[in-house]
């Protein structure tokens, strides 16, 4: 009995986080759409190469280095 219920566990919370994912997803879309308008082609650009250059240092810091 105890092994069905800590699968049940695991279904349910994997599902949550499937969930919350799409949701973010959702909600990065949203966002990126009028943000294009605004800053045009030139300004994505310039964004896109911006938010590489954040992930990796935000990488970096999360984990930190050895």
């Amino acid at each position: 009995m105890g092994r069905d219920r800590r699968d049940n566990q695991f279904i349910i919370q994997g599902s949550i986080l499937a969930a919350a994912s799409f949701i973010v997803r959702i909600i990065g879309l949203i966002y990126r759409i009028p943000m294009t308008r605004i800053i045009g082609d030139e300004g994505m650009g310039l964004y896109s190469i911006a938010y590489e250059l954040y992930s990796m240092t935000l990488i970096l810091s999360s984990y930190s280095l050895p």
